[in-house]
């Protein structure tokens, strides 16, 4: 008899995580042999996606409630499910009125127990006031995401507490001292959101420290700009009181205003100002992320270029790389010692980037430039200020702004037209970082 070969359970459990999110090729292995089903079981069930719909009450209860009939029906299924991304179902978007059921959420949450991310993607929002309870009462949940979400309430009727210093919590740990809050990451990227409720979300972390590290903040969306009056200043968010805990940050600037014809907007370039200036404050900071958000001027020159005004308000120049270079080559220590990352996101096509040649090798001399003793000095050495600097993103986004008024084959043009531009003119400005072996990535979209 030919002996049997036996494969160490390790192997197996590791050529299985090779397939983590090839659903198809999971579900076939939790099929074909029973010793195959608890490690599939973990792959298979980390993530849900669960799509929702409005029925014919304007809820979206049933998809849920079906959602918890198979968890009843299968108790083990709960304790693999790690993150769980609410969006529309296909053909549906947050144009089409598909609210966050706040109650609905947390009858799903209280049967979720291992949950570590949630990510609401193109849905409505009554208020950023409601991540409040999602924040506080799951105990386990480290990373929200909110991707493109809109919102439903006007900006002068938000629903915030009216004092947010002291959140509810949920059960106190001993000694009567409120339960730590799980949450490490808080993501809002997209949509554009009131610039109001952005600030009150600021508070309330900046006044929640006490029951939550905070690790990554991110608010990379469009801010609206309500009209500014004497007695209604418009509060821009910027870097949080808590900035020196921070391993990341990001945030999108916006510095012209809401207009017909495209003019900078003098508030909103202080904002940008002030923001890369208090850089130097988020001290632990590893991974940065700075967005440029011009993509109404962008539309307007490109569908409405007699109404664009001048170039100089159509086209964004370098002033915040210039400012970003100024701030990190300042005397003295390097102002953010451990940076390992830098994105950069535009607004706008490519071709916005000419001219931008100057900033960026200024940005690669202070980032990746040698640096130390005087050239030829007894005994000098030279080292890069930032050490662990190792990645560059530059994105551009632009096609999916004219893809509606795009004919057919008009797309594929575009796409080709944004390729020779990363090649030939965004990918040639960052050299400095290619030769120096930083992880350059270039994507124009």
């Amino acid at each position: 008899m030919s002996p049997t070969l036996t494969l160490p359970v390790e192997t197996i459990e590791h050529a299985i995580s090779l397939l983590r999110g090839d659903i198809p090729s999971l579900a076939a292995c939790s099929l074909t042999c029973h010793a195959l089903l608890p490690i599939s079981r973990v792959h298979l069930w980390h993530e849900v996606v669960l799509p929702i719909e409005l029925d014919a009450y304007g809820s979206h209860s049933a998809r849920v409630e079906a959602f918890i009939r198979i968890m009843n029906r299968n108790r083990n299924i709960a304790a693999y499910i790690r993150s769980v991304v609410v969006c529309p179902s296909p053909g549906y978007s947050y144009m089409d009125g598909i609210e966050f059921d706040g109650v609905t959420w947390a009858t799903l949450g209280a049967q979720l127990p291992a949950i570590r991310s949630l990510r609401l993607r193109d849905i409505l929002l009554l208020d950023l006031a409601e991540l409040v309870p999602i924040i506080r009462d799951r105990p386990t949940l480290e990373a929200l995401i909110l991707d493109n979400v809109g919102m439903m309430s006007d900006d002068n009727y938000s629903f915030w507490p009216p004092s947010l210093a002291q959140p509810a919590t949920g059960a106190a740990a001993v000694g009567g001292q409120p339960s730590r809050w799980a949450l490490r990451t808080l993501s809002v990227f997209g949509n554009a959101i009131p610039m109001k409720e952005l600030s009150r979300l600021v508070l309330f972390l900046e006044q929640s420290t006490e029951v939550m590290s905070l690790e990554a903040l991110d608010i990379c969306c469009a801010m609206a700009p309500p009209e500014e009056s004497p007695r209604r200043p418009v509060v821009w968010p910027g870097i949080p009181s808590f900035g020196a805990s921070l391993r990341h940050f990001g945030i999108t600037f916006r510095d012209t205003k809401p207009q017909a014809r495209i003019a900078v907007d003098p508030v909103g370039r202080e904002h940008v100002q002030r923001v890369i200036s208090d850089l130097p404050r988020c001290i632990s900071l590893r991974s940065l992320r700075l967005g440029y958000e011009r993509t109404g001027a962008f539309m307007l020159g490109a569908l409405l270029p007699s109404e664009a005004g001048t170039s100089s308000g159509y086209t964004p120049t370098p002033f915040f790389l210039e400012l970003l270079v100024d701030v990190l080559s300042a005397s003295g220590p390097a102002p953010l010692p451990l940076l390992e990352e830098l994105t950069l996101v535009f607004g706008g096509p490519p071709t916005w980037l000419a001219g931008f040649e100057a900033a960026f090798t200024r940005l690669a001399d202070v980032l990746v430039g040698d640096h130390g003793g005087a050239e030829g000095a007894p005994g000098s050495t030279t080292a890069r200020r930032y050490p662990r600097f190792s990645r560059l993103d530059v994105r551009t986004i632009s096609l999916s702004t004219l893809t509606p008024f795009f004919e057919d084959g008009d797309v594929e043009q575009h796409r080709g037209r944004l390729e020779m531009e990363r090649l030939y003119m965004i990918l040639p400005m960052l050299a400095g970082f290619v030769e120096a072996g930083v992880h350059v990535e270039v994507t124009c979209e």
